[in-house]
């Protein structure tokens, strides 16, 4: 279903960067990403996976729009005190439709999300599945700063005030109030009009509302890729 989520909303970026294709003001970007994740405050693992997004604007009407995905599968996770994990998978995705507030700075709201999904290893239990969604409404900003000639910097945060993190344990589940945070920072160099390379971080961080709590959830990491202008 998360994933059903995550290609609709890329085919509403994507229909919105055709509208806005013959005036040249479409990007879509791709290439690998270094991920890093951290599981409750403990399990840290880290691999190689990839990234895409998008960036969209209608010359003449002030809407920008900008969506992303990444993913990595690490092979294993730092082994804990009572468990560790073996293959898993982690995604990030996130949707914004914004409004330009000045030049290429733009505000705005959508949908933000985390996945997990993995093998757990549990001393003195055994193996069983583990899988944890987490999303919701966000807010942020977005834009983009011309540095010199071909060089460009972008920028994105966002919030999510209220979500839900829903967790099942080898088919237990268990449900978290919770709110997120995302940054995201790039530099691109333009090697032609239309095509460039770029170099960036970008992070998420899930936390608890309930004081009192150790639910923490961070991923991460550098992003290396190229990009294309429509």
């Amino acid at each position: 279903m998360r994933f059903l989520s995550v290609a609709v909303a890329l085919v509403m970026l994507f229909s919105v960067g055709a509208m806005a294709q013959e005036s040249g003001a479409f990007d879509l970007n791709g290439g690998v990403y270094l991920g890093n994740h951290t599981y409750w405050n403990e399990l840290k693992s880290n691999a190689l996976g990839f990234y895409a997004s998008a960036d969209a604007s209608i010359p003449g009407l002030p809407v920008a729009i900008t969506g992303s995905f990444a993913t990595f599968s690490p092979d294993k996770s730092d082994e804990g005190e009572e468990f560790s994990f073996k293959e898993h998978t982690v995604t990030v995705f996130e949707l914004l439709v914004g409004y330009r507030v000045f030049g290429d700075l733009a505000v705005g709201a959508g949908w933000a999300s985390y996945g997990f999904k993995g093998t757990e290893v549990n001393k003195g239990v055994g193996e069983y599945k583990v899988e944890a969604t987490n999303g919701g409404f966000a807010v942020g900003a977005f834009g983009t700063l011309p540095l010199s000639d071909g060089f460009q910097a972008s920028g994105k945060l966002l919030f999510v005030p209220s979500s839900k993190l829903n967790e099942k344990r080898a088919g237990t589940p268990s449900e978290s109030d919770t709110k997120m945070f995302g940054i995201s920072v790039s530099a691109a160099y333009a090697l032609s009009e239309d095509f460039g390379i770029e170099a960036g971080y970008r992070s998420l961080r899930v936390e608890s509302t309930k004081k009192g709590t150790d639910t923490e959830i961070t991923t991460g990491g550098f992003f290396l890729g190229v990009s294309y202008a429509f």
